[in-house]
């Protein structure tokens, strides 16, 4: 028996996505770009200038996530 189905497979994380660390809990980004090789390379909110991952250390925000995310991550606005 496959430990996973091709047909659950989650859909690509493509820029734009908002994704949460694997290795690093705390820290959200934004996914900038992907490299040829899979890579991702993320602008983490708050944390690291963009840097670059591997896909599989990294999990994407469902809409839910991401909405109570923005709500709760309010970057500093300038007066």
């Amino acid at each position: 028996m496959p430990m996973t189905d091709p047909t659950t497979t989650a859909p690509p994380i493509l820029p734009g996505n908002y994704v949460r660390s694997l290795v690093w809990p705390d820290h959200v980004g934004t996914v900038v770009a992907v490299f040829e090789n899979g890579d991702l390379s993320v602008d983490w909110h708050g944390h690291l200038a963009n840097d670059q991952i591997n896909p599989g250390d990294v999990t994407r925000l469902t809409e839910e996530e991401k909405t109570a995310y923005i709500a709760a991550w309010t970057p500093e606005a300038g007066s």
